[in-house]
């Protein structure tokens, strides 16, 4: 058994909850950020979102507390920071403060005194941080607080109209991803109402319930969304999960088709032109390197994602004996074909025995992080390819989906080189 230990919180595999909550926030446009806290918990934070938004340092703020804060409360450091930040952007339509886990335990009416010296800033506050679990606790938790927070206009729905709900660009090449499952969903017809999380205005926010339907992508980032929505406007949702894989994604429209009717004949055409390109390409490679086989893949991401993506691996990318998935959490809200599944671990509860996976891996194929790649014997034949945060030896500076139709040909082209260099 490895001594070595995966910590999931604030170190190897997950963020705290501070960061997923900023990375909400940071998803509405015209949005800005004030971490109540520490100088530490914001370059945490930022270390990990800036990693999609370079220039986050715009958008993303620290009140830089000093140790006095924890006797006489931090006023005078967010006015000070305030007025800095009206100094940069004169017009703000929503000002997120949070708390870092320290200085949730003070009790600063936060709210009165942002309302008392700057009443024209719209203003939400909520208290998070590692303590109260990890990214997507925090983004939920940020979520359901600013809609609360929200006047939503409500009008008569376009039939076909729908949310997207659980999508963020602070997932490992999230921004790609979104833009493709948005294009498919265009090519079946089907009208976008709010992208919630990415590039969505408060204005855009406010016609949240004007959708016929709320698709739930990451369903540990959308389902408590998508329940609180139904809950107060009666929307429908579905959790249709992440599409990789052709097949996969004609299964995801299949559910969305299954409540709302569309014409697919668009997306089925570049569906089986694309499956026919990518055949072709894959049987010429197999007669120079025969089939695309790994005797173990490893997979490991947020819930989702991992689920989502070794699906598609076991059902239509590639061969293996034995497939094992590690999730975040453990959730079951997502219907999926279990048995394609060999072992699926949870970081919250099999930390040691993910350690010992990850030390005795060997003759395979790990989609994961640089941190579990970090863990692996490099000598035993062990191919690598990145789908989630932290990024350390590889960069990417073109964004090419993973899922959809696109995506499909992008993971064959990584799936078959990091294939091939291993047999040279």
């Amino acid at each position: 058994m490895s001594e070595f230990s995966l910590c999931n919180t604030c170190n190897k595999t997950d963020t705290c909850a501070l960061t997923g909550a900023a990375a909400f926030a940071l998803g509405i446009s015209n949005a800005k950020v004030l971490v109540n806290g520490p100088i530490w918990c914001y370059f945490y934070a930022m270390r990990y979102l800036e990693q999609s938004i370079p220039d986050l340092n715009y958008c993303m703020y620290n009140s830089q507390p000093d140790n006095q804060a924890i006797v006489y409360g931090t006023e005078s450091v967010i006015l000070e920071t305030l007025k800095n930040i009206k100094e940069q952007h004169e017009n703000i339509d929503l000002l997120f403060i949070e708390n870092s886990c320290s200085l949730s335990l003070i009790g600063d009416d936060i709210k009165g005194i942002v309302a008392k010296n700057f009443p024209t800033i719209p203003v939400v506050v909520m208290d998070s941080g590692g303590i109260k679990g990890g990214f997507a606790e925090g983004y939920v938790a940020a979520a359901l607080k600013i809609l609360e927070n929200i006047e939503f206009d409500i009008e008569n729905n376009y039939e076909k109209s729908v949310n997207l709900i659980g999508l963020t660009p602070f997932y490992f090449n999230g921004k790609a991803d979104i833009e493709e499952i948005k294009r498919i969903l265009n090519l079946c017809g089907y009208k976008i109402n709010v992208t919630l999380g990415h590039e969505s205005s408060i204005q855009s926010m406010k016609k949240l319930p004007n959708a016929a339907l709320n698709i739930v992508l990451n369903i540990e980032l959308g389902l408590s969304i998508a329940e609180y929505l139904n809950k107060k406007f009666k929307t429908p949702f579905v959790c249709a999960g992440m599409p990789y894989g052709i097949n996969g994604t004609k299964r995801w429209i299949s559910k969305i088709k299954g409540i709302i009717p569309c014409d697919e004949s668009r997306f089925l055409e570049e569906a089986n032109r694309t499956n026919n390109f990518i055949l072709a390409k894959s049987n010429d490679l197999s007669c120079m390197w025969g089939r695309l086989w790994f005797d173990n893949i490893l997979v490991s991401a947020s819930n989702t994602i991992a689920v989502s993506m070794a699906l598609a691996l076991r059902s239509e990318w590639v061969d293996t004996d034995n497939l094992i998935v590690i999730t975040q959490n453990e959730f079951d809200s997502f219907d999926y074909e279990s048995d394609l599944i060999d072992k699926l671990l949870v970081f919250s509860k099999d930390n040691n025995k993910i350690a010992d996976e990850l030390e005795h891996f060997k003759d395979g194929l790990i989609l994961a992080s640089s941190n579990e790649c970090a863990e692996v014997n490099k000598c035993k034949n062990v191919c690598f390819c990145h789908i989630s945060y932290p990024i350390k030896d590889e960069i990417q500076l073109v964004d090419i989906p993973f899922c959809g139709l696109i995506g499909s040909k992008y993971m064959m082209q990584r799936l078959w080189n990091v294939y091939i260099r291993s047999k040279e």
